[in-house]
């Protein structure tokens, strides 16, 4: 297994499955020579490639605890090791690259989170999906008795003749 072979390797493929930037940070800290000798990155623009890539997982990994909530710049800033300034390039980023999708409250400092797309879909995930789904279905039972309601109400009622004459 790759995990024998290269451990280094299985390290830092399992930082970009479910790990944060600050971690992929504390390896390549560690590690400074690693992706160049491996060859996985030959220049600094493919080194800032992989940090963008690792910052937009962390990204959507931050949104995904925020669905239908607010996340704030701050957890944004601190978490993809960023001044505050430029959380909203990073934002739009994550939104075009299909990871989040939400809506920026400057005046909050603040991003509506609507989705986010998950790295790892887990038990944890699982569990919350059906809990959604069983409130789905709750909604869903409770309108079709108000139709069922209001069809039975609208059918015991006498027809009342509408009077068309002018006044």
């Amino acid at each position: 297994s790759i995990k024998k072979v290269d451990p280094k390797l299985f390290e830092l493929l399992n930082i970009f499955v479910d790990k944060t930037y600050s971690q992929y940070r504390e390896f390549v800290d560690n590690n400074p020579s690693f992706l160049r000798d491996s060859k996985l990155a030959n220049n600094e623009a493919e080194m800032d490639a992989i940090s963008i890539k690792i910052r937009l997982l962390t990204l959507a990994t931050l949104a995904s605890q925020f669905v239908d909530g607010e996340m704030p710049y701050s957890a944004v800033a601190e978490s993809l090791n960023i001044p505050e300034s430029d959380v909203e390039m990073w934002i739009i980023d994550g939104i075009r690259a299909g990871l989040i999708d939400g809506k920026m409250n400057q005046l909050k400092r603040a991003v509506i989170v609507s989705r986010s797309t998950y790295r790892v879909f887990g038990e944890q995930h699982w569990s919350l999906l059906s809990a959604k789904l069983d409130g789905w279905r709750s909604n869903l039972r409770e309108v079709l008795q108000v139709l069922s309601n209001a069809k039975l109400m609208a059918a015991a009622e006498p027809s009342v003749p509408v009077d068309s004459s002018p006044l």
